[in-house]
């Protein structure tokens, strides 16, 4: 079994591009496959047509949420996604837009919407420490809808 990854080994993927697997623990891991095999024998759709039809949904660009099924990191890392929203009509600009191709150009975004969900925290009164990277397009379990992973530290 692997030891969970710690935020030390995280900061070495800041803002790249991981082309790696971090995998997720085997309890994560069995519920996210029950939840896909549910959704595709109940509801006939995929986790993608799902994060559509749920997140997505909102005219928001940027949806930020808790990962329900979070890779297999130290206790004191939390693992959010950041949801890109290029399935809105007035967002079609998004996947199309050069500066996306950068992780950089998220930064702001990332803060801004970090600043927003713990703004009534404990994290509220420190800066928070945090990380992002996008998995490469082999790694990603959710094909198709554009998402950064956030590790912030508790």
């Amino acid at each position: 079994m692997n030891k969970p990854l710690s935020w030390d080994k995280l900061l070495l993927f800041h803002r790249n591009s991981y082309i790696g697997n971090i995998g997720r623990s085997a309890f994560i891991k069995n519920k996210y496959t029950i939840f896909k095999h549910l959704l595709n024998k109940r509801l006939g759709i995929s986790n993608t047509e799902y994060i559509k039809n749920t997140i997505l949904k909102s005219n928001d660009q940027y949806i930020l949420t808790n990962n329900d099924f979070p890779y297999d990191l130290d206790n004191c890392v939390a693992h959010l996604i950041l949801w890109i929203n290029s399935y809105n009509k007035n967002n079609d600009w998004i996947t199309s837009s050069v500066e996306l191709n950068n992780l950089n150009y998220f930064q702001e975004i990332v803060k801004r919407e970090l600043i927003q969900k713990y703004k009534h925290t404990k994290l509220n009164n420190k800066s928070i420490k945090y990380i992002y990277f996008e998995n490469s397009e082999k790694n990603r379990s959710i094909p198709g809808i554009r998402h950064i992973h956030i590790f912030v530290l508790k």
